[in-house]
């Protein structure tokens, strides 16, 4: 089976921790990575096709008294995207009933294979109905302006008109985002469920009102 390939600027990311911090106000731990100077992405939006959407501006900022978990993939990646996508689907159940604090929202990164329907559905076997966004447009320079707010990448293989056999490159980050459309948190692939659990919890007590 063909492998997802992560980009360079993932590792670079990572190591540039002279601009992140892993501690919260509270002293806890993160198991991700906290900006000195967050992304602000709340001036960013992309179409909502979720359930047959018509494609609405979604913005990105989480609603009230939730978490919103962004990622940027595809619905044929055979290893980061369901990995990801899992582990953040055990991460709600392990919250039990705050698990419902936590919406998520993939942006395609491959329109052409992930139609809307192929895109929600996908999604769907993931998460409740309510609790996912599923995102997607036609328009290049769209999404590639709204990676860039995120320091995301993505990279298409040359292929033929018609061909769905080629491999697509992408950055494996998720980002946390509050109700501000800041960035509060960002999980490099390989963060596993149990972590993510443990982090939401923390930042439940730091950013959401009782």
């Amino acid at each position: 089976m063909r492998r997802t390939r992560l980009f360079v600027a993932l590792a670079t990311l990572l190591l540039s921790t002279s601009a992140l911090t892993a501690c919260g106000d509270d002293g806890h731990d993160y198991h991700g990575i906290q900006r000195d100077s967050p992304l602000e992405v709340v001036d960013y939006s992309l179409p909502e096709v979720t359930g047959g959407g018509t494609g609405g501006a979604f913005p990105f900022k989480a609603a009230p008294g939730t978490l919103l978990a962004v990622y940027f993939g595809y619905t044929t990646c055979p290893d980061l995207c369901p990995t990801t996508m899992t582990d953040l689907k055990q991460a709600k159940e392990d919250l039990g009933a705050d698990g419902s604090k936590v919406r998520v929202a993939m942006a395609s990164v491959d329109p052409d294979r992930d139609a809307p329907a192929v895109l929600s559905n996908y999604l769907s076997s993931f998460f409740p109905a309510g609790e996912y966004h599923a995102l997607r447009t036609d328009d290049e320079t769209e999404l590639a302006t709204v990676m860039d707010a995120f320091l995301a990448s993505a990279t298409i293989e040359p292929h033929e008109p018609g061909d769905t056999d080629y491999l697509v490159s992408h950055t494996g980050t998720t980002y946390v985002i509050d109700e501000n459309g800041t960035v509060v948190l960002e999980w490099p692939f390989g963060v596993k469920a149990e972590a993510m659990a443990d982090d939401f919890r923390a930042l439940f007590g730091e950013l959401l009102s009782p």
